[in-house]
């Protein structure tokens, strides 16, 4: 016979997801090759080429981290099956934008999910996209 304490038991078993057999649709992401701590990190999560890498405001999801000796992570929770692509910013001065060079060269420090390049601009969606799986660990270094 069943007592109050096997009702919360189980109880807690679902809530943790391991009777459901649930995952938790987590992507971490760490970013490494920073050359200093200034500023945040930008990473931007797309999940289709649209505005894909620069426009932010079309991401699926967008963080704004930290960086603590050279490098910087963070997880992205309660993502949906599918393909994405990240693409991540120093933005050493925290004015939410990739300050440039002439001819439109990158001042400040960026990336790719896949560690992407583009020939003569960013990559492509398609060369920085991934499946995403549960509990995935996408890691990405800075370039400048």
């Amino acid at each position: 016979m069943p007592t109050k304490l096997h009702y919360f038991f189980i109880l807690l078993l679902f809530r943790a997801g391991m009777v459901t057999g649930q995952t938790d649709n987590t992507l971490k992401v760490l970013i490494t090759g920073l050359h200093s701590s200034n500023g945040s990190v930008l990473v931007s999560l797309f999940n289709e080429d649209g505005g894909f890498p620069s426009q932010a405001k079309k991401a699926f999801k967008k963080e704004k981290i930290n960086i603590v000796g050279g490098i910087a992570s963070t997880t992205i929770k309660d993502i949906p099956p599918g393909t994405y692509a990240i693409a991540v910013l120093h933005d050493e001065n925290n004015n939410l934008e990739m300050d440039t060079r002439l001819f439109g060269l990158p001042k400040e420090g960026y990336g790719f999910s896949n560690n992407a390049k583009g020939l003569f601009g960013p990559p492509s969606f398609k060369d920085a996209r991934f499946a995403f799986s549960p509990d995935q660990i996408v890691k990405i270094n800075i370039r400048y």
